[in-house]
């Protein structure tokens, strides 16, 4: 391409845009990142920018975003490292893993492991993640220190370690959960020169009524084998699929068959199910049976068409479901059903 080419190219896609509105504003700026490629004047449907994060900082989600709608997709984000000195690893009395005392720089979400000085016992887990400039280090507890007696009670929860009279330091017991309760924290609790660390809690579970979930016009999904319980147990945290009983729909969402609940120490919120019901079928040039004011979900009608017409989808009968009467009952001409046929 000519100078003189290119030159006139750009005054003509000048002067084809001017008076033109940008589609979006400029880009969003991020912290401790930049916008490497893309950087325009003004901003068109579809354009692109690309960013990258400053050293040491990782970036967590799209490199790049698009302007859509007059709007950018969401931008990423530059997450911050973890730095470890040698001075944080001798007061704490921790090597790392490969016996060194060195000073470190972690990547968000990268891991690194310990290890303790000789006579000092190591709270686990021995390895750690740094999450966006943040890392909490392990503790060593002194063999030396004071003795611990009687070890913490948590409530739902039982100790799976022998039991002893006195606890030296550094020495641990360890926890279990009762059925149904789920662990929050560590299972193992130290004792850290006559105290005892920070035990678990155990968490109660949802005890979901099956008689309640009748009145809700909801049942398990799957589950048959549970259907004769009188309740259903739900460990706190986890989820339980549900669906509307046979003849109802979700009243907000029609295409959806199933939904989730979980148990997070709150009451359980079902979604309404509505009872499905159909009105009586128009059918031109034909007949149905049973005729009701009123049809429920799962109920079947038998089509029947006038001399000289025909089922036009080639099924005589129709169901009431939660998305009207399937298939739609309907008789054509002869004449017309052939030309469909063709």
């Amino acid at each position: 391409m000519t100078l003189l080419r290119f030159i006139i190219i750009q005054i003509l896609w000048a002067f084809c845009a001017k008076g033109q509105a940008p589609a979006c504003e400029e880009p969003p700026d991020i912290d401790f990142g930049e916008i490497v490629s893309g950087e325009k004047l003004d901003y068109r449907e579809s354009d692109k920018v690309q960013y990258k994060c400053n050293p040491g900082f990782s970036l967590t989600g799209p490199e790049l975003i698009t302007c859509s709608g007059k709007t950018w997709t969401p931008a990423p984000q530059c997450l911050a490292p973890c730095s470890i000195t040698k001075q944080q690893l001798e007061a704490k009395n921790l090597f790392l893993s490969n016996g060194r005392r060195l000073a470190q720089l972690i990547q968000s979400d990268h891991t690194l492991g310990f290890m303790c000085s000789e006579g000092y016992t190591l709270t686990i887990p021995s390895v750690r993640k740094c999450i966006n400039g943040h890392m909490d280090l392990p503790s060593c507890i002194s063999e030396t220190g004071k003795n611990c007696s009687h070890p913490p009670i948590v409530e739902n929860g039982d100790i799976t370690t022998f039991l002893e009279k006195e606890y030296t330091s550094g020495s641990f017991i360890e926890f279990k959960c009762q059925k149904f309760y789920a662990m929050e924290g560590q299972n193992i609790s130290f004792c850290n020169n006559g105290n005892w660390t920070k035990a678990p809690l155990c968490l109660e579970p949802c005890a979901i009524s099956v008689e309640e979930m009748e009145n809700q016009m909801v049942e398990l999904n799957g589950r048959a084998n549970e259907s004769m319980l009188q309740r259903v147990y739900l460990e706190h945290g986890d989820f339980l699929e549900l669906r509307c009983k046979h003849g109802y729909a979700l009243a907000t969402n029609l295409s959806q068959s199933t939904f989730m609940v979980q148990c997070n120490g709150n009451p359980i919120v079902y979604p309404e199910c509505k009872e499905i019901v159909c009105d009586p079928p128009g059918v031109v040039n034909g007949r149905f049976r049973p005729q009701r004011n009123m049809y429920r979900g799962g109920d079947v009608i038998i089509i029947t068409c006038d001399h000289g017409f025909l089922i036009h989808n080639g099924h005589n009968t129709a169901e009431c479901t939660k998305n009207g009467w399937l298939p739609p009952p309907s008789c054509s001409s002869k004449l017309h059903f052939m030309s469909y046929l063709a």
